[in-house]
């Protein structure tokens, strides 16, 4: 009986060594990768083919100068939303539609025989869950912001080049990013002690004047006070929209209004049914009210973001900024980001920066 029992465990370690070996092998050709929530995934040497999901992956993958890896979409990317990584990038819209936004459908996906999936906003639990029901390597990646979280942002461009190799390009892009803002911090000095708030911030859908941002990435950059500041919040995306009370921004009364292209049809609707907004706003009583290009749609516009920045800046610091050519600065943000001057299309879509209080 002993000599049995000590055969089959002989046999059972043989079996086990076996499949051991046969595991080790099917990973030739593959790699070890820690993604942003510190998994360990087995993707490709050479990653060829990836399909992002969820908001900003697909920006964050063309800034890490991967869009010719994409071999399917997400719906949201065929709409006529102006995505500056879509203009650069024009034959993404030719990739196969793989499902709506936020996930996709997991049969589209299969069908294009991605290499591994890409996406944000996830848990450990729900990305494995996913890896598991799709068979498929799934990498996670969080995009942060310019702001408070702009480290997150870089780490995780400097991931993106890792996994695509392409880490000279990412690399191009942290440097110039870290420069722009050394640069706008040098230019405003110890900053101004004069308020500012941006309205009409869409999020998941445009929104009115009170819909705000208290972190507002470019007021930080160029140390402009933020009106709605104290109402400061975190979330794992660096922004969470905030909504106020409009007796609270005429309260605040800022000394600066700028509003979000996005919601800039209902930010005039706002001054034509409310008339305390013209009557009490010394921002519209003094001529200083503009529009930004959007922040948020689907995607965190960091490109836009930092253009938005040196636009806040030559308003506030005119002196301080008056060797600056905003076309010129905008152009030269865009080609570093996405590869392209799109400028002419995005002020197609979102007109150019300008003083808006003679139109409210």
């Amino acid at each position: 009986m002993k000599k049995l029992f000590t055969f089959y465990i002989s046999l059972f370690l043989i079996v086990l060594c076996q499949g051991c070996k046969t595991d080790h092998q099917s990973m030739e050709g593959y790699r070890l990768f820690t993604d942003a929530l510190g998994r360990q995934v087995w993707v490709p040497d050479t990653v060829r083919r990836i399909i992002p999901v969820n908001e900003s992956t697909m920006r964050m993958l063309c800034y890490a100068k991967g869009a010719d890896r994409v071999c399917g979409i997400e719906d949201v990317e065929m709409r006529s939303t102006a995505f500056t990584h879509i203009f650069a990038n024009p034959d993404l819209k030719k990739q196969p539609q793989i499902g709506p936004m936020f996930g996709g459908d997991p049969e589209l996906i299969m069908m294009q025989n991605p290499e591994l999936l890409l996406t944000s906003n996830m848990t450990i639990g729900d990305a494995d869950e996913l890896s598991d029901k799709l068979q498929l390597p799934v990498v996670v990646i969080e995009y942060g912001n310019l702001g408070d979280q702009c480290e997150l942002f870089l780490e995780n461009l400097q991931l993106l080049g890792e996994l695509l190799g392409t880490e000279e390009q990412t690399d191009s892009l942290i440097n110039y990013i870290c420069y722009e803002i050394e640069d706008l911090w040098q230019r405003s000095g110890r900053g101004t002690k004069k308020q500012a708030y941006l309205g009409g911030i869409s999020y998941r859908g445009r929104h009115d004047i009170v819909s705000t941002d208290p972190g507002y990435a470019a007021f930080r950059l160029v140390q402009v006070p933020n009106a709605a500041a104290s109402l400061m919040r975190e979330s794992m995306a660096g922004f969470e929209n905030t909504t106020i009370d409009m007796e609270v921004l005429l309260a605040w009364n800022p000394d600066y209004l700028f509003v979000d292209q996005g919601g800039y049809k209902l930010v005039k609707d706002n001054f034509r049914t409310n008339q305390a907004l013209s009557k009490v706003l010394k921002s519209y009583k003094n001529n200083n009210i503009y529009l930004l290009w959007p922040f948020y749609m689907f995607h965190s516009n960091f490109e836009a973001m930092l253009i938005n920045a040196w636009s806040v800046g030559k308003v506030i610091y005119p002196d301080a900024f008056e060797d600056v050519d905003l076309r010129d600065k905008a152009n030269e943000i865009l080609v570093q980001f996405v590869g392209a001057d799109v400028s002419d299309s995005l002020i197609a879509e979102w007109g150019w920066y300008r003083n808006i209080t003679d139109e409210l």
